[in-house]
């Protein structure tokens, strides 16, 4: 079976049966996440939350990492670089000091995006859509700075950038809006050799620094301003044309997200609340379907950042996440059970009117007498007939 991280077709049986639940671990995992074109036969592949979670890395999870293939072939469309990893992480590489070179370059903090072109159209995509606000967002840095530039662009290749975009904060804020060209990839995996001239192409470029990376830890107590932290590239003496990548985050910068990411459980309380707040009905059905939305839009932003606190952290959040869920649902369900019975016994006629609504949830959240009375009081509306003669 040949490695999908450099192949150039991937049989579709094995697509399938990593987009399929399988019971690995005694547990039922999905491992790759599947997203369509609306029109065209192609699909973008990536890893998922239970890849990443519990670690199960290969060739084939590790590649789907804004991978594009032809849906019924398989055939590879375009590519980004696979899922690389932090310096400390049993999965990351390992330096040999056999290495042709080591760049080391500025980690940015945006959005990926990828350019290629298929059945004669260049197309954008983000991470895992190709109709997101990201890729609105790319198209307006081509349109704006780049006008007419697919015509220099070989449509052979995929142009992997970091979309940089005041629309887009992430957790650090930059004074420019770009596209911010990372790499160009083959179908195959080839990127660029590492003494390759970039100023071709007129796209912004990372940062380059003359670090030695001789003590990775050391690089990342750095904490320069406003930065991420470093990709070190490694162009390996066996393969010149296959980089391989390490991440070096700052300290400073993991503190940051840390404190970004509601730590604790109250503070997730009031980010779960305000969520439910903006779901104005007790429909089950639907809010059911809203709060897992954005749950998963929660994750998918922790995501981002689990390989630096690890499967633990990631973990307790969902451990909290549930809880508090349960919480809500409980009390839903008895919310919903009384106005059922109060429909029942015929009092249906007042639950939606005004004027007793206030009354019913008083009394359902267990206020004092004296407070059910007076809201039920202030509640009736007397017509007004005059003055009453004695």
């Amino acid at each position: 079976m040949s490695d999908a991280r450099t192949s150039t077709t991937i049989d579709p049986t094995r697509i399938r049966k990593y987009t399929s639940p399988q019971t690995i671990k005694e547990k039922k995992l999905t491992l790759i996440k599947s997203s369509p074109h609306p029109n065209l036969p192609i699909s973008i592949l990536n890893y998922t939350h239970d890849a990443e979670w519990t670690r199960t890395w290969d060739d084939l999870t590790m590649a789907c990492r804004v991978l594009v293939v032809e849906t019924d072939t398989g055939d590879i469309v375009s590519r980004a670089f696979s899922k690389f990893f932090n310096y400390h992480e049993s999965n990351a590489y390992k330096p040999t000091g056999d290495e042709l070179v080591v760049r080391v370059e500025e980690k940015l903090d945006g959005s990926i995006i990828t350019l290629f072109r298929y059945q004669n159209q260049w197309i954008l995509t983000s991470k895992a859509r190709f109709d997101s606000v990201h890729v609105e967002m790319a198209q307006e840095i081509l349109d704006e700075k780049y006008p007419r530039v697919t015509e220099k662009l070989s449509p052979d290749k995929t142009y992997v950038f970091e979309l940089i975009h005041p629309k887009n904060p992430i957790s650090l804020r930059y004074t420019y809006k770009d596209l911010v060209l990372l790499s160009v990839i083959g179908k195959d995996g080839s990127e660029p050799p590492s003494g390759f001239d970039w100023t071709v192409y007129p796209f912004r470029r990372p940062a380059r620094s003359d670090i030695l990376i001789t003590d990775l830890d050391a690089m990342r107590k750095l904490n320069r301003v406003n930065e991420e932290g470093f990709v070190v590239k490694l162009y390996p003496r066996h393969a010149p044309l296959h980089p391989q990548r390490i991440k070096v985050k700052f300290e400073s910068f993991l503190v940051l997200i840390k404190s970004k990411n509601y730590q604790t459980p109250e503070k997730l309380a009031q980010l779960y609340t305000r969520k439910r707040n903006a779901i104005h009905t007790f429909d089950e059905r639907e809010v059911t379907d809203r709060m897992e939305r954005e749950k998963v839009i929660y994750f998918e932003a922790l995501r981002n950042i689990a390989d630096d606190f690890g499967k633990k952290w990631v973990a307790g959040k969902l451990e909290m996440w549930l809880e508090i869920e349960n919480v809500f649902i409980e009390a839903e369900a008895e919310l919903r059970w009384v106005i059922r019975k109060l429909v029942d016994e015929g009092f249906d006629k007042h639950i939606g009117t005004k004027e007793r609504e206030k009354v019913l949830f008083i009394w359902f959240t267990g206020e004092p007498m004296k407070r059910q009375v007076e809201t039920f009081t202030s509640s009736v509306k007397l017509k007004k007939t005059g003055t009453i003669d004695r």
